[in-house]
């Protein structure tokens, strides 16, 4: 679209001016001027505005060149992926190159920008055009501090499967060495994980008698479509003050334990059965707690043949073995049945609960004969709540009610 044009039948050319506005499957371009060869497939905009199709960027230039057959590049130009008119981030280029059907925009002479703030140059620099993953490096991180010295972090992103990528990070700490970080993820039709490893050969602020420092953390979870589930965390550190010295992207530094946790599930509409294995990694000299090996539970619920109503029956078996030889192994049996009957009318709500609390615990006796082999204790428990709803219509102010 144009004020006028000028079309050379000989030639095959067509040049226009002012208000000029392209539209295409690939792009919306707005400019000050247009020149085309018909029989090249090329053409040129100058002082132009551009909407790739699809959301795939947008930017400006002082001149652009389209060919049908090999891309298009820019002069002078700017490009972002944000759609908004104050983009989140934007690159400005002497000259920006997008080829036909490739995932990747090339640059040269680039400025890049986060929110008007320019942050970085480079002489060259590729970017995607689309949101698929694809293997290169991510945008790296750097720091400086009393603890690392002058720290930076290099991710490099593997893609290398559709359902499977992994991540490598070298990490340069110019006080303490290099640190190799790794994240593989995995999914499948009914799986999906991820394994994390951290690896520093030596810590150059600690004794070199300490050797490596090390974490690992693996994670899984598995949903089968005959209601069974499977979740795994398992995490190890190589010591105690490894989240203090070197920092974790998976736990906090005031963080007491790793536990490691392997749990199978079955779930149906009035069904839950859990069985499941814990155990900790306790850090420093905080106490050390017990570890469930196993822990199976079993809840279920089902209607007595009035309106919400139920009758419930909860059950659990655990043995804890402690962590020190000082504390005692222990099992434990607990049952809770109980029902739930709710009387519901749109004016207010009653609601009756019963239940009995059942707990059988059985102690080793080989640390500390003064405890008592067996203990058990039985609680009822009777709940009562309800509300009332007042309602009716107020008109005020000469009928806004």
């Amino acid at each position: 679209h144009s004020q006028s044009a000028e079309i050379n039948r000989l030639s095959q050319a067509i040049t226009a001016k002012e208000n000029i506005l392209l539209t295409s499957e690939a792009m919306n371009v707005s400019a000050d001027s247009f020149n085309a060869s018909i029989g090249d497939k090329k053409m040129e905009l100058a002082n132009s505005q551009y909407d790739l199709a699809g959301g795939a960027g947008r930017g400006n230039a002082e001149l652009l060149k389209i060919d049908e057959d090999s891309g298009f590049l820019l002069k002078n130009a700017s490009f972002s992926t944000c759609l908004t008119d104050s983009p989140d981030w934007k690159i400005e280029a002497e000259s920006i190159e997008i080829s036909r059907d490739s995932l990747w925009g090339e640059t040269r002479n680039t400025k890049f920008y986060v929110f008007d703030v320019p942050i970085l140059w480079l002489p060259y620099f590729g970017f995607p055009l689309t949101d698929k993953r694809q293997t290169g490096l991510l945008f790296p991180q750097f720091d400086v501090s009393s603890n690392y010295g002058v720290e930076l972090e290099q991710p490099i992103y593997w893609n290398i499967a559709p359902n499977y990528d992994a991540t490598f990070s070298p990490r340069l700490m110019t006080n303490r060495g290099m640190q190799f970080k790794t994240e593989f993820r995995y999914m499948s039709q009914f799986h999906q994980g991820q394994l994390d490893v951290e690896y520093l050969g030596n810590d150059d602020m600690l004794s070199k008698d300490l050797g490596s420092r090390q974490y690992k953390r693996f994670r899984h979870f598995s949903d089968w479509q005959n209601n069974w589930r499977m979740f795994v965390d398992a995490a190890h550190i190589s010591d105690d003050n490894y989240i203090n010295d070197l920092g974790s992207n998976h736990h906090q530094r005031t963080d007491t334990s790793i536990s490691q946790t392997i749990k199978l599930s079955y779930l149906s509409e009035n069904l839950r059965a859990n069985v499941a294995f814990e155990d900790f990694q306790v850090l420093g000299n905080n106490i050390r707690g017990y570890k469930a090996l196993p822990q199976a539970s079993l809840e279920y619920r089902n209607g007595i043949g009035w309106g919400d109503s139920e009758y419930y029956l909860y059950g659990q078996l655990s043995h804890f073995q402690s962590l020190t030889d000082s504390q005692v192994n222990a099992s434990r049996v607990h049952i809770e049945p109980g029902i739930y009957i709710p009387y519901v009318t749109p004016s207010g709500q009653f609601d009756i609960e019963a239940k009995v609390f059942h707990t059988e615990y059985f102690q080793d006796q080989e640390i500390s004969s003064s405890l008592d082999k067996r203990v058990s204790r039985t609680i009822p428990q009777l709940r009562l709540a309800g509300n009332l709803n007042f309602e009716r219509p107020v008109d005020w102010f000469n009928g806004i009610s």
